[in-house]
């Protein structure tokens, strides 16, 4: 009987059909790309809420 190494064998699936891997890493990417926009909307909102801060102290400091 022709041995193979478990190894050997798993890359010659993977060459025959190499779509999980693809599958996994555009997944891979999407949730990163997602984080990465849910990250962006944190700071943004953040920005917003200084900014109206910041306007609401100078609009206390301006003499009526």
């Amino acid at each position: 009987d022709l041995y193979i190494d478990p190894k050997v064998e798993s890359n010659q699936k993977e060459r025959f059909n190499p779509k999980p891997k693809v599958e996994s890493n555009q997944k891979g990417y999407l949730e990163l790309e997602n984080g990465n926009r849910d990250e962006k909307e944190r700071q943004h909102q953040g920005n917003l809420i200084s900014d109206i801060r910041n306007q609401k102290k100078m609009l206390e400091q301006i003499p009526r």
